[in-house]
C-alpha cells in the first residue's frame, strides 16, 4: 500500500548488542558502538501518525546527552524519513534545529531503498550505519531530485547527497551517525 508517498514493507532485522568490554573479552568483531539512545513520547499531538517535533527533539537532546556528543560531532543522520508530507517536514525542522551551527550535516533515510519495515525500521537504519562504517562511504539518497521548496534546506545544515560520499575516520574523533527511529506520534 502507499500513501502520501510511503511505501510500506515487511522486514526483519537483528543485531547483536554487548557490552565493549564482553565484546572484546569473546574476541568478536566489532562493527560499531552504540553510545546513546533517546527516548519520549509526545502523545499530545493532533493524531498519532502526525509528528510533534517538541517529542523529537527531547528524544535527540538526551541521545546526544548519553553519548556525550553535541551537533558538531554528528557526520550523519539517518532520518526516519517516511516520505509523508507532515512526517518529512517535521523531522526537516526537528534536524534543522537539533544540528543548528553545524557546518553541514549529510541526511539520508533508507525508505527510498527497502520501503517503511514499520516496527524494524530502527533496526535496519542501525544495520545501514554498520553496513556504511564498514565500506567507509555515506551512501547517497536514492530516487531523490530535490527537496520541496517549503523545507528551505539552503537555510539548514541539512545535506542530502545524491551520490556515495566518502566516509574515513577523521584523526581525531570517531566518525558518529545518529539514526532516528520514531515511531507514530514521535515516539
Amino acid at each position: 500500500a502507499e500513501a502520501d508517498g510511503v511505501l510500506f514493507s515487511d522486514g526483519a532485522a537483528v543485531v547483536v548488542l554487548k557490552t565493549l568490554d564482553r565484546a572484546r573479552a569473546d574476541g568478536d568483531h566489532i562493527l560499531g558502538l552504540l553510545t546513546g539512545v533517546g527516548t519520549s513520547a509526545d502523545g499530545r499531538g493532533k493524531t498519532i501518525y502526525a509528528p510533534n517535533t517538541k517529542g523529537q527533539q527531547v528524544a535527540i537532546e538526551r541521545a546526544w546527552t548519553a553519548a556525550g556528543i553535541g551537533a558538531s560531532d554528528v557526520d550523519w543522520v539517518v532520518a526516519h524519513g517516511t516520505g509523508t508530507r507532515a512526517g518529512d517536514q517535521v523531522e526537516v525542522k526537528t534536524l534543522t534545529a537539533a544540528l543548528a551551527g553545524h557546518p553541514g550535516v549529510w541526511v539520508t533515510s533508507n525508505k527510498s531503498i527497502v520501503g517503511h519495515t514499520g516496527w524494524v525500521a530502527g533496526i535496519v537504519s542501525l544495520i545501514h550505519v554498520l553496513t556504511a562504517l564498514q565500506h567507509r562511504l555515506i551512501p547517497g539518497q536514492r530516487r531523490f531530485t530535490a527537496a520541496p521548496a517549503a523545507w528551505q534546506l539552503e537555510c539548514t545544515p541539512l545535506r542530502i547527497p545524491t551520490t556515495d560520499q566518502a566516509w574515513p575516520p577523521p584523526p581525531d574523533r570517531p566518525r558518529t551517525a545518529a539514526v532516528s527511529g520514531f515511531g507514530f506520534g514521535g515516539t
